[in-house]
Formats: structure tokens, sequence, C-alpha cells
């Protein structure tokens, strides 16, 4: 793709050209000027790496980061390229003014608006809805997935993610197959692939199928925006998923500003969007269930679709959740659905189970040993105190559910436990579920 540039003539600009990660301009004089890593600040400033190559575009004159938006950078920038090209730098500060211009008119033309409705009666009725996941993911709309740490979010997500990629349902529902992105801001690839690995293997595949995307980022979602969209609008993906909402935010998740700015951002993809989100901290006489993501109550708000994920046991190998549909705006919600996740070397796979089991009753109903044990699975070590306040149980009845843990292999003996600063005894589990 390549188009003119409004600009000062002097700029001697003449094509434009996206490119992997950023943006080329081609000059009259055959040289080209290649920005990647733009970098939009709440304050106006605008940050970027610059490529400067001579004539014929393969020997590069001049690199560096620069703020574009400050003409004494720029001027800089010019002074070094003219000494290093020969050119006068006059020229040169004006062609990187105009790309700097032309950054801003697409800058606000992808960000911004343009009012003009339309009147309705002239439309057709559209098709019906549907959804990337049967009832819970209304395709081109956000979703949201939260839950506590160590619940077994990620897995789920990627479960989720080889399931739309290979057609196959997802916990008995119906999916739309298509390619999948994971875009991940906790985790890296390698780490990620080896899960993908075992998660093949648990659905009898040799390894992960195609279709499935991933990158890992540190930089906030909303600065790589232009980019994931026009990959998007390339490859046309089915889904994306997001892990997690906190990091790819940037920003403190309680900023309203932040939540609605991004849910708006990622609203602008045109896929299936699910948000691995994480939830509040147990607080006493609160029920899990209760709960809702953490921060910004527009984290709800703004999505269509809501999931809520909670470990209620685990065992050697196994951990048994619940997934319950928090919100529908689409029809009504689902039932909630009851899974084991299995940790099989060399595979994992997820398993439906009836809700009426034993192992899914809600957390308050489980037998004390198991709420502690669900407790130490989600939080790591901790105090008897910290376990009675959220177990809402005293703490000899926490003792002696430790004992138990204890006799089963589950928890170190007293001897080998640690202690915190307070000399306090840490009641930990012997090997967290992967």
């Amino acid at each position: 793709m390549a188009w003119c540039i409004a600009g000062p003539d002097e700029g001697g600009v003449v094509k434009y050209q996206d490119t992997q990660g950023g943006h080329r301009w081609e000059l009259e004089n055959g040289a080209a000027v290649q920005v990647t890593d733009v970098d939009w600040s709440r304050s106006g400033r605008v940050y970027a790496k610059a490529e400067v190559f001579a004539p014929g575009g393969d020997e590069l004159v001049s690199a560096g980061l620069l703020e574009l938006s400050d003409v004494r950078r720029r001027s800089e920038l010019a002074t070094d390229i003219a000494k290093r090209n020969g050119n006068d730098e006059g020229e040169w500060g004006d062609t990187l003014l105009a790309i700097y211009t032309a950054l801003e008119e697409r800058h606000r033309a992808d960000t911004l608006d343009i009012f003009a409705p339309v009147e309705l009666a002239a439309f057709e009725e559209p098709p019906q809805l549907k959804f990337t996941v049967e009832r819970v993911a209304p395709q081109g709309m956000t979703t949201t997935m939260y839950g506590d740490s160590g619940q077994g979010k990620s897995t789920v997500a990627s479960w989720l993610a080889m399931c739309v990629a290979t057609g196959a349902p997802f916990l008995g529902l119906s999916t739309i197959k298509g390619p999948v992105l994971l875009l991940d801001w906790e985790l890296t690839r390698d780490l990620t692939l080896g899960r993908l690995y075992r998660i093949a293997r648990g659905m009898g595949l040799d390894r992960p199928p195609p279709g499935v995307f991933y990158q890992s980022f540190h930089t906030p979602l909303k600065q790589l925006i232009g980019d994931i969209r026009s990959w998007s609008s390339t490859f046309k993906p089915e889904l994306i998923i997001v892990d997690s909402f906190g990091p790819a935010s940037g920003g403190d998740p309680l900023d309203h500003v932040l939540a609605t700015d991004l849910l708006s951002t990622v609203r602008s993809i045109d896929a299936t969007r699910i948000l691995v989100d994480h939830q509040s901290n147990p607080v006493r006489g609160v029920d899990y269930k209760e709960k809702r993501a953490f921060g910004s109550a527009w984290k709800t708000h703004l999505t269509r679709s809501a999931l809520q994920l909670q470990a209620v046991a685990t065992a050697p190998g196994k951990l048994s959740a619940i997934l319950r549909h928090q919100k529908a705006n689409f029809g009504p919600r689902i039932d909630d659905m009851a899974f084991h996740i299995h940790y099989d070397e060399p595979g994992i796979y997820l398993e439906a189970a009836a809700i009426s089991d034993p192992e899914f009753q809600q957390t308050g109903s489980l037998p004390t040993h198991q709420r502690v044990e669900t407790y130490l699975h989600s939080n790591g070590p901790s105090t008897k105190k910290a376990i009675a306040i959220n177990c809402e149980v005293g703490e000899k009845t926490v003792g002696n559910a430790i004992s138990h843990l204890r006799q089963h292999g589950k928890v170190p003996q007293t001897a080998d436990a640690q202690k915190n600063q307070a000399g306090e005894l840490l009641y930990e589990l012997i090997s967290a579920t992967p």
C-alpha cells in the first residue's frame, strides 16, 4: 500500500507504506525514512525510533530514538543526517516535520469518530448475532474471564484458544473455527508454547494446530493497537485473547479512565476478544461468586459477557473448577459449568463434570480441609490466622485441617515449615498444581 501524504513541499516526501511494526516513507531523492515503536504519551508528545536510509533504501545513514513532536530533537536528527548524507539539514528538517504531521493526522483519524449519522430505515435487517463460543462469547464483542490467582485462568484460556483453532467444542459448547491470536503480558513464548504442546497432546494432537498466533509484550496494548488492527485485517482472527488486563492497560486497574480507554481500544479490533483478568483479594463474609473483576466497575459495564473461574478442589494432577456466566447481554446466562483440569504427563486436558458432584458444591460448603487446600492453592504460603479469616473458621479448626492435609502428604511437616518475619509458621502445599 502506498499513498501521497500532505506536508511541506520542501520535505520531498512522495509516498508512504505500512511495514511490519511501523511506517516507511520514500523520498524524491530515493532515500527512505523508517519509523517504528511509535509512542503517544498522554501529554501529547510523540516518541519513535527513526531509521534513515540512503538512496536505494539499503544503506543505513542514521538511527535512534526521537521525540518527533519536539522541533529541537528533529533539528538535531536533521543535522546528524546531513553530516552523514551530505544533504541540506533544512530539507531533512522539513522532511521530518512532514512525517510527524502525517503521523499526527493518521493518529487522529484512528482515534476520533466521524459524526455521520445514518437513517436506520434505509437498511435491511442484519443477520442474527453469532457466538464464537456458544452463548458465552458473542462474535466481534468483548468478554472477560476473571478469577483469583492460581485458578487456572491461563490454562483455560489456552484450551479455549485450541478449541477455536480446531473448531472443537469447549466444555460442550460449540465454537466457530478460525485463527486465534494470543497477546501475552505475563509469560514468555517458550512457557506458553510448552503449555500448548501439553494441551495439544491432551486433545490427541502431536503439536499445536496451525492458526494459533502469539506474541509477548511489555508495552501497553494501546500503543500497539495500530499494528494489531493492521495484522488482524490481514489474518482475520476469529478470537483474540489478552492475558491479562492489568499489565496490558499499563496502569492502575482502579483508574476508570484507563479501564474505559483500554476497553474502547480493543473494541476497535475486528475480532472476538476475551480479556483475562484478576479479581479482588478474598474478603471475609463475601462469597467468591459475588466478587467481580478487580478495579473499575467499567471493566464489567463495557463488556458484553463475563465469566468467573473458581478452583474448588485440588488433587494430585487435577484441579476441579467452576466457570460461572456472570453477565450476558444477548440472552440468558448459562448454568455454571463444572470441569476438571487434568495435568497428566505429558498432556493437559479439560473434562466436563456434573455440578452436583461433591467437588463442585459451593466452596463454603466443602469440608474444611478442602477449603483450606483451595485457599493455599490460590494464595500460597499463609499463616494460620490468615487461613482462618479467609475460610471463615477458627484457628483450631484450621489446625485440624492442616493435620489432615499433612497426613495425606499435601502439607510439609512442622519441622520443614517456613516462617514469616514475625516468626509465625507459614503453611503451604508441597507441590502446587502446574
